[in-house]
């Protein structure tokens, strides 16, 4: 095999996805899998866990369609055929008034807007009508998310799980102070004085949580994956983060994450171990 199916191959071996493209795991309160919405995504995906934690905590029915990234399933032609951009997560519902009988959407902030509107879930995502201003807020957040925040996913977190997954090594992520975290390193500035600014206890509301935070909290998890302490130069942030870690359902949503972390403390512990002996 090639490096990179070996490594998705230990993808899915940590993550325990079945080989398959496309594997179904139905809610508990699904009524019935031809009627009920799905959620296509992998527990690996910062933004298929934002989605799927906001179905839990608004109550949205809906199912899971695991993805396998490992064998292709965002490349298969029947994914492709409904998804276009090839990309997780991905909604689907079923459209009486849709000649192709079913509406797709992709992208997780488009996707939990949608669920928010049309489940009346206005403490998620405010009422353009009611709250045109709170709402705004959280679409300023949603739009600046993938140029900020998203960094620490492409800089810290993706190279040292591919490592880990690839060479089954430890490869220490870069120090926040180093010209290779420059980009994750001005996020948190600009997330802190977010913060800081609106003396609020969430990115857009100091009364209540919105979707915006289960994305922004997507990614700032990962430096709990990678043991950055952040408590000293972005308190304000690593506050926020235990407030987020407290919702409920939390341990649902972030399984997947749980195991990779596992493997990659494993995979630390093993090599310092080794290089202690030496």
């Amino acid at each position: 095999p090639t490096a990179t199916q070996a490594m998705l191959g230990q993808l899915r071996r940590v993550c325990s996805v079945r080989r398959s493209p496309q594997r179904r795991r139905m809610s508990s309160t699904s009524p019935s899998p031809s009627s009920v919405p799905v959620v296509y995504g992998h527990p690996v995906s910062q933004p298929t866990r934002a989605v799927l934690w906001f179905c839990r905590l608004a109550d949205v029915p809906h199912r899971v369609v695991e993805v396998d990234v490992a064998a292709g399933g965002t490349r298969a032609p029947e994914f492709r055929a409904k998804f276009p951009a090839g990309l997780i997560p991905a909604y689907e519902e079923a459209d009486a008034d849709d000649s192709s009988g079913a509406f797709r959407l992709g992208e997780a902030a488009a996707i939990m807007t949608y669920l928010a509107d049309k489940h009346g879930a206005e403490q998620w995502m405010p009422s353009a009508r009611d709250a045109p201003r709170a709402r705004a807020r959280v679409n300023e957040y949603m739009h600046s998310h993938h140029g900020n925040l998203r960094a620490i996913s492409s800089v810290l977190f993706r190279p040292t799980l591919f490592t880990a997954l690839l060479k089954r090594q430890w490869r220490a992520p870069p120090p926040l102070d180093s010209d290779d975290a420059k980009a994750v390193r001005r996020a948190l500035r600009v997330f802190e004085a977010q913060l800081g600014a609106a003396a609020s206890r969430y990115v857009c509301s100091d009364a209540a949580p919105t979707i915006a935070d289960l994305l922004a909290y997507s990614e700032l998890v990962q430096l709990d994956v990678l043991e950055y302490n952040i408590a000293h130069d972005y308190p304000l942030t690593r506050a926020y983060m235990q407030r987020i870690k407290e919702l409920p359902h939390y341990a649902d949503a972030h399984q997947g994450l749980d195991r990779v972390a596992g493997y990659i403390r494993h995979i630390r512990s093993k090599q310092e171990s080794s290089t202690a002996k030496l």
